[in-house]
């Protein structure tokens, strides 16, 4: 019997290794293990140098992203600040259903173009040049408005607009995405969001103080309306800005990520 025992306890061991063994190689397969260490190691204390790094990320990336998706935001609701500081009475946007229609064209393109955007930024284009060049192009076609000579010019810009920002947040989506782990990227999202959406909330504000500059300037024989600095001033900002160099030096392969 002793002998017998003793047979049996080499068997065991031995098969409870294979059965450790086929474990772990299906949790390394599956993912499950790394990402699970990884996430308690950060949740938990985390090392200094794993906090440092994701601090320097959200300081880089972040702040950069609201201010360009903030200022797409702003762009939304120029329009009715615009409307109350004189556009109505210089280009007679409240005949008819002029208003409605500038309001309404702006949406078409947006819906469309964020379904594209979804499937370009799949298909393999770099969202850093993508982020740079639908901010530039959406801030001229912003500007543009502030320029315009009839009601007609307005609608007509409203959808190159509609169509520029809708690029813009799939884009910024997809980097943050590309720079967090999985179980990081919905705080930095949400962070992105709110972020935008707040600084947004004070449109109001910055539609007041830039309809002040009424009378400064002349365009087509006149003096310049505040309705046309609501829409010169914001891009005009936008594009002396840090963001677009900041999301021009951010790869979506962090390896490859120039350093200034």
């Amino acid at each position: 019997m002793a002998t017998l025992a003793a047979d049996a306890a080499p068997v065991h061991l031995a098969d409870e290794k294979i059965d450790n063994k086929q474990h772990d190689e299906q949790s390394h397969s599956d993912g499950y293990g790394a990402h699970d260490s990884g996430l308690k190691t950060y949740e938990g204390q985390g090392t200094a140098l794993e906090k440092r790094l994701m601090r320097k990320i959200d300081f880089r990336l972040i702040p950069p992203l609201c201010f360009m998706y903030a200022c797409a935001l702003i762009d939304r609701v120029n329009l009715s600040f615009a409307r109350i500081n004189g556009m109505d009475g210089e280009l007679g946007t409240f005949r008819g259903n002029r208003y409605t229609i500038i309001v309404l064209l702006f949406f078409p393109p947006y819906i469309l173009t964020e379904i594209l955007a979804n499937l370009a930024l799949k298909a393999g284009v770099n969202p850093r040049l993508w982020l740079a060049g639908s901010t530039f192009l959406f801030g001229l076609a912003m500007l543009g408005h502030g320029f315009a000579r009839n009601w007609y010019t307005v609608a007509g810009l409203r959808v190159p607009l509609g169509a520029f920002e809708g690029l813009l947040f799939p884009g910024a989506v997809f980097l943050i995405s590309s720079w967090y782990p999985r179980y990081e990227t919905q705080k930095r999202i949400s962070a992105f969001y709110l972020g935008a959406t707040g600084f947004a909330g004070f449109s109001a504000i910055f539609a007041y103080a830039f309809s002040l500059l009424r009378g400064t300037g002349r365009l087509y024989g006149r003096a310049m309306l505040g309705w046309r600095w609501i829409f010169i001033m914001p891009p005009s900002l936008l594009q002396k800005s840090d963001s677009l160099s900041s999301t021009e030096s951010m790869s979506i392969d962090p390896t490859q990520t120039r350093r200034k």
